[in-house]
């Protein structure tokens, strides 16, 4: 089931990955990345700022991952190929 949510950043770290977090959540997070000996909670967790290494949008991470495991993007026809098949409308791999 799709979910509806409004956690569009996400804060990547080097030891314990990657949280969904909102828009407002995103902005007290790069704040506080000013403060390399702060801790700042995100879901529950206590994560030391300078463990974070970025702030980026949800979606390129989902790019990301899509392009880990594989798939290609047809820019042409605006569409995600599965790993080894061919765009039908254009034959790109």
């Amino acid at each position: 089931m799709n979910e509806i949510t409004d956690k569009t950043q996400v804060v990547t770290t080097r030891s314990t990955g990657n949280y969904y977090v909102t828009v407002e959540q995103a902005e007290k997070v790069i704040a506080a990345m000013s403060d390399k000996s702060a801790v700042i909670r995100i879901e529950g967790n206590a994560i030391a700022t300078n463990d974070i290494t970025g702030v980026v949008q949800g979606e390129r991470i989902r790019e990301l991952e899509r392009r880990k495991q594989g798939e290609t993007y047809c820019k042409k026809h605006s569409q995600w190929l599965p790993k080894g098949k061919t765009c039908g409308l254009c034959g790109l791999r």
